[in-house]
């Protein structure tokens, strides 16, 4: 796979998975650039999503994501939406999983897009 020119990108679309029986989906790897939003399934089994995160999978594991002022980043979720995230409270974040609130029922696909800020 070809290298990609990062400071090209206007937005970036990565695909992750939550497998059917879990709750935490595989990785991706922001590349530095902003998650911004998030585009869920058509169907889904969980209400609300959350992230763990790291700066890198190998030496160090993942962690659940607070932001700044503490809080748990949380984003309520329904099905076959386009949901609009704080560039800010992503800004920081190299390496992301979703975790769903319950154990999905089926494999879950959602789509994060992500953009670079000035």
């Amino acid at each position: 796979m070809a290298a990609e020119n990062l400071s090209q990108i206007i937005h970036h679309i990565d695909t992750v998975t939550v497998l059917s029986g879990q709750t935490t989906s595989f990785f991706v790897d922001l590349k530095g650039i902003t998650l911004v939003g998030i585009e869920t399934p058509a169907a889904l089994t969980s209400a609300k999503i959350s992230f763990r995160v790291t700066p890198d999978p190998i030496i160090i594991g993942f962690c659940p994501y607070f932001n700044a002022a503490g809080s748990l980043v949380e984003v309520n979720i329904g099905v076959d939406r386009f949901i609009g995230l704080l560039p800010a409270d992503f800004a920081p974040v190299r390496f992301i999983q979703i975790v769903t609130d319950v154990v999905e029922g089926a494999d879950r696909v959602f789509s994060l897009i992500s953009r670079r800020i000035s």
